[in-house]
């Protein structure tokens, strides 16, 4: 702070540090699909007035300690996708905060479930009968 001074008063010059706090964000979390083959969660990342954080890095862990996913936030959102096995999993995600933003850590349990397969059918049951000798099907099973 400056002030040059008048006829009545002294000039002064104060040096003021002032300490600012970081902003707290919100993480939303949406699981969009939770398949062993395909699991997807958005996560779309605000700060205090819900305004969309353009900043800060993401890492997704497993309950194993192996980083799934990380990058940067876009226009307040993070894409994960991941393949983990059937059941109940537990991850942690952790934003890691900048010059404007607090750090996060956020534990989150998705509950992933089998995706579906389909078996070809390669011959009808009377197609079958009018053989007269054994017969050897090969069966191959995809993923929908």
């Amino acid at each position: 702070i400056k002030y040059s001074g008048d006829d009545t008063y002294k000039a002064i010059n104060i040096i003021k540090t002032i300490g600012v706090a970081k902003d707290k964000i919100r993480v939303d979390i949406y699981t969009l699909k939770a398949l062993t083959t395909n699991t997807t969660v958005k996560l779309v990342i605000t700060d205090s007035v819900k305004s969309p954080v353009n900043s800060g890095f993401i890492s997704v862990v497993d309950s194993k300690g192996n980083v799934v996913s990380s990058g940067r936030v876009v226009n307040g959102i993070y894409m994960i996708n991941m393949t983990p096995p059937a059941g109940a999993q537990k991850f942690t995600i952790k934003y890691s905060g900048d010059d404007t933003y607090k750090a996060v850590n956020i534990i989150k349990t998705i509950y992933v479930v089998k995706d579906k397969s389909t078996v070809k059918n390669l011959a009808t049951t009377s197609q079958l009968n009018n053989l007269n000798s054994n017969i050897t099907i090969e069966v191959s099973v995809k993923d929908i």
